[in-house]
């Protein structure tokens, strides 16, 4: 059974986005490149990118 995270809508949201970022931030790693900065700049470059050009924004 899953741990319950709490009934906030924000703090189970986060529980839920974890381990889609997880997988990202560590191929990152691997790849030699600053996880939290590879991040920080998807999340400013993401709302700009059309659905065509998502993949330029893996790491």
């Amino acid at each position: 059974m899953a741990e319950s995270y709490g009934s906030s809508p924000a703090l189970n949201a986060e529980a839920t986005a974890l381990p889609s970022r997880t997988p990202m931030t560590m191929t990152a790693k691997l790849n030699g490149i600053d996880s939290q900065a590879w991040l920080a700049d998807v999340l400013v470059r993401l709302p700009n990118t059309p659905v065509s050009r998502l993949p330029d924004l893996l790491p």
